[in-house]
């Protein structure tokens, strides 16, 4: 969201780079990019591929990292935009 600070838009970008180069299921060359600034949005690309071929086990790292971004953007103070973000209401 544009409330976020080009600040705590590189911290978050440098932070999740650290945790999926840090974490052991997450293969070389997970990408995290700034991808593009919408109406009303901070648009960040992440791509990783997890090192399983089992689908439940996938889904459960995913599932973390996802949670694990989400409070890295918190703890950032940077703030993610919700799907009404920017629609005029009546």
């Amino acid at each position: 969201r544009y409330d976020s600070t080009p600040e705590q838009i590189r911290k978050v970008l440098e932070k999740t780079r650290a945790l999926l180069d840090s974490h052991d299921q997450v293969m070389d060359g997970a990408e995290v990019r700034l991808t593009g600034v919408g109406d009303f949005t901070v648009e960040v690309g992440v791509r990783a591929y997890i090192a399983t071929t089992s689908f439940d086990v996938f889904l459960a790292i995913a599932e973390e990292l996802n949670l694990a971004i989400m409070e890295l953007v918190a703890g950032s103070g940077a703030t993610l935009a919700s799907p009404l973000d920017g629609q005029a209401t009546a």
